[in-house]
């Protein structure tokens, strides 16, 4: 990926991240800052030349561009105008700040939505690549980041509409020469003092960004290895390499803003200097009250233009800073767009692995598995020593074992479609459009979300629960050797079970997540060593309890295990 990330890929990123109802409210916002800026010149307009009004006892007459306006300061109606003015300024003002910061937070929930739909839709050897620190840091850093560069640039945006109408207010104002000093004053200082500091801002982020994703993961191993680090004594040891990189990194991050202040600071204090000298050396204006206008209308606008140059170059510098974040969920994103796994119908994947597919009445397998072999990537060999061929027939259970290494999770992801054989091809059945429709999955690994034990049952699919009745799901918690452990609580399916299901035992985790995959009710149940975490016994029971739910539900059931003490269960066995 390239380092250069210019104003256009900005825009770029941007837009693509964005979305249409976040595109019309720029427009909207634009407008606004433009005409809220416009009504301010008309108030520093209205204050210089009511001042220069009262000074001299007559109404100012000032012509400009063509239009004769005149304040009378002794008129009520100047008053009331004045006051009508503040109001609305005031309430375009607050309008234009909700959106400059309503707008990021717009922003970052898109950005948000279409990275993890992304993400949720790339093929499984992509998500492999991803380490979990690196996913943890684009969702908690760079997403903030990136929405922080945007709420900069609206605030860049905004402030520059400002500033430059307020330089045009001075230009049409002032006597050229003072405002030709003042743009060259504000220019040099610009380039400058923001030029030196670019490069260490930009450098700071880039340390930062490759730092992040170290950080964090060091701080997830700490967390994993608790129980490791305690009984080998070595959480001194663990917790001062988290200490050191944690406090450079927050080093950095303190120096980012502060750079990002000086030119704020240097412009503030150079416009002072600017202001004190011309009304030090006033003799060099001749008659002092003739200027009275032109150093009230100056005072005035640089009184607002300060905060808002201020605001302009620490904008500038934040978007410098944290557009590499940016960058990179940019690049990311549109890596994983590449990487989008959209046939998720099932004869779609049938139709790329056969150019011709006959099914009839004859063809009454779900799945077919016809010659497969898979090689993996950097391997010189294929994995399985012969091609497998087999098919997962309705009403049927089938066992896979093996030794370790042999290749057992491999053809289940296979079956899943998350891994493309190198050899042969998966065919599957044309009644079913989408695997939910066709088969669930057991993992190796138990999946507990912290909630109860009814929000790990569904996982947020609560057509499940309008589709089962109370009496079905205590059949499922029956089957699994569960309906105990809901008995003992008063709160029973609604008991909290704690984060990662600390309230629960392995072999509880386990059944849960059996249960979980019966609930779904299809036709094939595909079940990675379902019972790692049990005893020969509980092992013995809880299958047999399984096979007969299946078969009373005509479930398929394919199960991949060493456990010798289901083996005689299955009717069908392939050894890896």
């Amino acid at each position: 990926m390239s380092d250069k990330f210019n104003k256009f890929n900005f825009l770029k990123a941007f837009f693509v991240l964005s979305n249409v109802n976040i595109n019309l409210r720029i427009y909207f916002y634009i407008f606004i800052s433009v005409i809220s800026s416009l009504l301010d010149v008309i108030i520093f307009f209205y204050i210089s030349s009511f001042i220069a009004s009262l000074t001299s006892g007559n109404p100012f007459i000032r012509e400009i561009i063509g239009l004769k306006f005149i304040i009378d300061s002794s008129t009520l109606s100047t008053y009331y105008s004045f006051v009508f003015l503040c109001i609305l300024t005031y309430i375009l003002k607050v309008i234009t700040n909700y959106y400059t910061y309503n707008l990021g937070a717009m922003f970052g929930s898109s950005l948000t939505r279409k990275f993890l739909k992304a993400y949720s839709n790339i093929s499984y050897e992509f998500h492999l690549n991803l380490k979990e620190s690196e996913f943890v840091t684009y969702y908690t850093e760079d997403i903030n980041n990136s929405v922080g560069a945007i709420n900069a640039s609206f605030s860049f945006l905004t402030s520059s509409i400002t500033f430059f109408i307020y330089a045009l207010y001075l230009l049409f104002s002032l006597p050229f020469y003072i405002f030709f000093s003042f743009l060259i004053v504000c220019v040099i200082n610009y380039f400058l003092v923001n030029y030196f500091i670019t490069k260490r801002i930009v450098n700071i982020g880039k340390i930062i960004k490759e730092r992040n994703p170290i950080r964090i993961k060091k701080f997830i191993d700490f967390h994993i290895l608790y129980k490791v680090h305690k009984v080998f004594g070595i959480s001194i040891s663990l917790l001062n390499d988290i200490f050191k990189i944690d406090k450079d990194n927050r080093i950095d991050e303190a120096k980012a803003p502060f750079l990002i202040s000086l030119p704020s600071i240097t412009i503030i204090y150079s416009l002072y200097i600017i202001g004190i000298t011309i009304f030090s050396f006033k003799f060099l204006l001749g008659s002092y009250t003739k200027y009275i206008e032109y150093l009230i209308s100056l005072g005035l606008v640089i009184q607002r233009m300060i905060p808002t140059s201020n605001l302009i170059l620490s904008s500038l510098n934040t978007i410098k800073f944290k557009n590499i974040s940016l960058k990179k969920i940019y690049d990311y994103y549109k890596l994983m767009q590449k990487e989008v796994i959209s046939d998720k119908d099932l004869n779609l994947i049938s139709k790329n692995n056969a150019k011709k597919l006959n099914f009839n009445s004859e063809d009454n397998y779900l799945i077919s598995i016809q010659s497969i072999n898979y090689r993996f990537k950097n391997s010189n060999g294929f994995l399985y020593k012969n091609e497998l061929s087999f098919d997962i027939l309705p009403k049927s259970n089938l066992l896979i074992t093996g030794s370790s290494g042999s290749g057992k999770t491999t053809l289940i992801d296979i079956i899943l479609s998350l891994r493309n054989p190198t050899k042969g091809k998966v065919l599957y059945n044309s009644k079913y459009k989408y695997f939910s429709e066709l088969l669930t999955y057991v993992p190796q690994d138990n999946i507990i979300v912290d909630g109860t034990f009814l929000d790990n049952l569904v996982l947020g699919d609560d057509t499940l629960i309008s589709n089962k009745v109370k009496s079905e799901i205590e059949v499922i918690l029956r089957c699994c050797l569960l309906y105990e452990l809901i008995n003992k609580s008063s709160q029973g399916i609604f008991q909290k079970i704690g984060y990662g299901g600390v309230q629960l035992s392995g072999g509880q985790m386990q059944r849960l997540s059996i249960a979980r995959a019966l609930l779904r009710n299809v036709p094939i149940l595909l079940m990675d060593e379902p019972t790692s975490s049990l005893d020969k016994n509980t092992s013995k029971e809880l299958m047999k309890n399984v096979l007969e739910y299946s078969s009373k539900k005509c479930i398929s059931l394919v199960v991949v295990s060493h456990d010798t003490s289901i083996f005689q269960l299955f009717k069908k066995n392939i050894k890896l």
